[in-house]
């Protein structure tokens, strides 16, 4: 309950919108604090600022981009932390994509709610990476290939080393 609480705190007090930058079929998302840089495909992501969102503090970060597909409304989720550094994940499968281990749960699908929930995690630079890639009114019987993981987030994806415990 405690740590909900926190975790409700720092969303509240550190919200801040987010701006991407265009390059060219791709809306790109770097964080050099944390060492990484993602690009999201334009014809699924906005660039709108109010749809993307930052929320964080010296040891844990959020990001949250949103989008959609067609009819579906997709939704990125990163939590960086850097007090889990183990990012132990049961029942996960190991990809290998550009040279990074992700560990990935099986995608969930609940027929009620369509709505498609798939996690993915990794550790780079010493920190957690957990990204849950949600898709709602989704209705399909499976995911169509381009919306799948793999390759919506997880290969465009790229690490660099990070300056989190640099001082200016």
């Amino acid at each position: 309950m405690q740590e909900t609480s926190q975790l409700s705190n720092l969303v509240k007090n550190s919200k801040k919108e987010i701006t991407l930058e265009a390059e060219k079929d791709f809306f790109v998302y770097s964080d050099p604090k944390f060492g990484f840089e993602m690009k999201l495909p334009n014809n699924i992501f906005t660039n709108n600022s109010q749809d993307n969102l930052a929320f964080g503090d010296d040891e844990i970060s959020i990001l949250s981009f949103s989008g959609k597909y067609q009819t579906n409304l997709i939704h990125a989720v990163l939590l960086i932390d850097s007090s889990n550094q183990s990012c132990d994940k049961n029942n996960s499968e190991k990809i290998n994509i550009n040279d990074i281990d992700f560990l990935c749960s099986k995608p969930v699908i609940d027929k009620t709610a369509f709505e498609y929930i798939q996690n993915c995690y990794t550790i780079k630079n010493n920190l957690c990476f957990d990204i849950e890639y949600g898709i709602s009114n989704f209705k399909e019987k499976i995911l169509p290939m381009e919306l799948n993981i793999e390759d919506v987030l997880l290969k465009n994806i790229s690490f660099i080393e990070s300056n989190q415990n640099t001082k200016p």
